[in-house]
């Protein structure tokens, strides 16, 4: 299950590889406790049939134009939905198959290595590469290698990295 307080409502829902479910309730003053929406997106029949693990990988700390990401460990995909209105917006393509080891973190872990600012989506990855996406679109808009100049093997030839925290416009990892 997931949980969010953003600025004006709470998010909460639940998922399975059959069933997204997402609903919200108001903060706001004379609103408190009005239900904005109340959602279920069925995702693609893979899922189901692939028996695919979900967690919450993140959540915008706006309600206005924000985001709520799950992730699919499996595919090594990240989904998102609105928490405007709890539609399902996007679904990244593919990443490296390192990055399935990270996939399956969530809760207070998933906040530690994914961030989502200023319209951004940023995660970071086992095989260590940073992906910047578009959190309205899910457009991949850059990446960052990590390169490991003493890997022993091609397999773990890059420093696993994750986004922190970003300030005064910049975004600081670690690995």
């Amino acid at each position: 299950s997931v949980q969010a307080r953003l600025d004006d409502r709470i998010v909460g829902g639940s998922f399975s590889n059959s069933a997204v479910y997402l609903w919200a309730i108001s903060l706001k003053k004379a609103q408190e406790g009005q239900l904005l929406f109340n959602t279920t997106w069925t995702p693609p029949s893979d899922w189901a049939a692939g028996q695919v693990s979900l967690t919450w990988q993140a959540t915008s700390d706006q309600s206005e134009e924000g985001i709520l990401v799950l992730s699919v460990k499996e595919t090594r995909q990240n989904c998102a939905f609105s928490v405007e209105t709890g539609k399902y917006l996007w679904t990244t393509d593919p990443r490296d198959a390192l990055d399935f080891y990270t996939m399956g973190t969530a809760g207070t872990s998933a906040r530690a290595i994914n961030q989502i600012y200023d319209g951004k989506f940023y995660t970071g990855s086992y095989a260590g590469i940073l992906y910047c996406y578009d959190a309205t679109s899910g457009e991949l808009l850059w990446s960052y290698t990590a390169n490991n100049p003493y890997a022993a093997g091609a397999n773990w030839g890059n420093w696993p990295l994750y986004p922190c925290f970003i300030a005064g416009g910049m975004i600081y990892i670690r690995h």
